[in-house]
């Protein structure tokens, strides 16, 4: 299959992930990642995708990796459209960062989250010689929104333009430094900062 194929063909003297010791990933731009593969009996619903990107499918086998080190704490990503396409990618997007709670309310899989927060409305369209109407099925209206959000917003950190506009910057980047101690087996030198780190560390 697709997944299969696209795990593939690696080369033998590639470096394999599992030997860097990478356990945590902090990924900007993570709309260039949505299109990660998933198994759906709505296939002829239109606005669903159904296509998958070689990155995406990477990506998503790092996740599943780290998840099971540290489950629900693999990834941040950061993004200025996480949502612009389609309904699904709220899904991707929690696929990434909360598999535990999917898992848990049986949302794991794109139909059974699509059942609880999806409606696919049926809408008259020309077909494709204009002389004619067919009905077609669009995934497009959200339900049970309340609920949604509320999951949703658990690891998501929503910035609208109104804040942006109004805010300083050191309320849009609220990102807390650790203590040295808190950093685990990393060396000092990676949790290094100006005029609050130890002097006697060298960065």
């Amino acid at each position: 299959n697709k997944i299969q194929s696209g795990l593939a063909g690696r080369a033998e003297d590639e470096v394999k992930w599992g030997e860097t010791g990478i356990d945590f990933l902090f990924l900007d731009e993570s709309h260039y990642y949505k299109k990660i593969p998933f198994v759906t009996q709505l296939g002829n619903v239109r606005n669903i995708p159904n296509d998958m990107s070689q990155r995406a499918l990477g990506l998503m086998a790092k996740i599943e990796g780290m998840n099971e080190k540290h489950p629900g704490r693999a990834i941040v990503p950061a993004t200025g459209t996480a949502i612009s396409n389609s309904m699904a990618e709220v899904w991707v997007n929690m696929r990434m960062t909360q598999p535990e709670l999917l898992r848990e309310k049986g949302w794991d899989t794109f139909d059974g989250w699509a059942r609880t927060f999806g409606q696919v409305v049926g809408k008259m369209e020309t077909n494709p010689t204009g002389l004619g109407f067919k009905m077609r099925e669009r995934f497009q209206e959200f339900v049970n929104v309340p609920e949604l959000a509320t999951a949703f917003r658990q690891t998501a950190d929503i910035v609208t333009p109104e804040m942006v506009n109004t805010l300083p910057g050191r309320d849009l980047h609220r990102f807390c430094w650790l203590m040295d101690e808190e950093i685990g087996e990393l060396g000092p030198e990676w949790n290094w900062l100006v005029r609050h780190s130890s002097p006697a560390v060298d960065p």
